[in-house]
């Protein structure tokens, strides 16, 4: 008789222990981990494909969630549709309340700002480190013959996307793919540059002339008011077969083809590489563009004056302010050479 009631307390205090138990869930299930004084907020990534499991271990480990376990149940049997993306989650919302937030897919924006003259790169680079896409995954899809085919270009002769990169504030979203990403940029490109008088109506061969010009201008300005000023030089010097002598484009050479880092000054010897960006040897445009010029730059390229100006001179490095002059005597006359 002992025996079979000591048995049965056993059973009642498992039972009990049970029914406790599964409050605790049930109250999980339904009940945020905190109100909204105390309220802990998270950046939650949901990767493409992930579970719910992997889900609630994210967001118990970051104090947003009272269980994982109870969350996973909730989930299994609510069976939700969780869409990939960046979404701000809060320990002041219950569970139900979090994955209407990750069913609505009104995910957070990742904000990023791509400055003007920035190769294709070190944009990849700045996507990456914004956790937007890698950034190999960015540079194949700068070089995608199927992609280039897309927007009309002939990947023989427009082998990537470098300066068709638009500078600008962009919204991207974590779950786009590097395609995706360069697709925006170039389409932002141009609708941008319909802005530009006599831009559009470009073929393409031209077009792709004038934006390897502008991307030499956009290195080489600093003042708004010069950038047509420096394009007149260039122009001037490509009409006489006259190199363009710009350090830009051996810088180019020295990071994004040699991969070296980037110079504190360019030396005789860099001046001497042989390569076809190298306008100090070699007269006229590089193969392709050398940086992702803006509106001003492009503007400049587009509808350049017509001058007398074949040198500029850097006369005050403060803010940039070049001396432009017709022959090399008075080039050289009022202070160093740098152009």
């Amino acid at each position: 008789m002992k025996t079979k009631k000591k048995l049965v307390v056993l059973i009642i205090c498992a039972c009990a222990a049970l029914m406790v138990c599964g409050i605790g869930i049930f109250a999980s299930l339904f009940t945020a981990k905190s109100n909204e004084e105390n309220a802990v907020e998270y950046r939650l990534k949901v990767g493409k494909g992930e579970g719910s499991k992997a889900i609630a271990a994210d967001l118990k480990a970051n104090n947003i969630i009272k269980s994982k376990y109870a969350f996973y149940i909730y989930a299994r049997l609510r069976k939700p549709s969780v869409k990939a993306g960046v979404y701000t989650v809060s320990s002041s919302l219950n569970p139900s309340q979090i994955f209407d937030v990750l069913e609505s897919g009104k995910q957070e924006s990742i904000v990023v700002s791509v400055p003007e003259g920035l190769t294709m790169r070190r944009i990849g680079a700045l996507l990456e480190e914004n956790e937007v896409c890698s950034q190999e995954e960015f540079l194949e899809a700068c070089k995608d013959a199927d992609l280039l085919r897309s927007f009309g270009f002939d990947p023989e002769k427009i082998v990537n996307f470098e300066g068709f990169l638009f500078p600008d504030t962009y919204y991207f979203s974590p779950s786009m793919g590097g395609e995706d990403v360069v697709k925006i940029m170039v389409d932002n490109f141009y609708s941008r540059t319909s802005e530009i008088k006599n831009f559009s109506s470009l073929s393409v061969d031209k077009m792709y002339y004038t934006l390897r010009l502008a991307s030499i201008v956009e290195r080489e300005y600093r003042l708004e008011e010069e950038a047509p000023l420096i394009a007149s030089v260039f122009a001037n010097r490509l009409r006489r077969t006259i190199g363009l002598y710009s350090c830009a484009t051996v810088e180019y050479i020295i990071t994004e083809i040699e991969g070296r880092p980037h110079p504190e000054v360019i030396t005789y010897n860099d001046l001497k590489i042989d390569s076809p960006y190298n306008t100090y040897l070699y007269a006229g445009l590089p193969p392709t563009p050398i940086s992702n010029p803006g509106l001003v730059a492009l503007d400049a390229a587009t509808n350049t004056p017509r001058t007398k100006y074949y040198f500029f001179r850097l006369v005050d490095p403060a803010v940039g302010r070049h001396h432009f002059s017709t022959d090399f005597e008075e080039h050289t006359e009022t202070g160093r050479l740098v152009k």
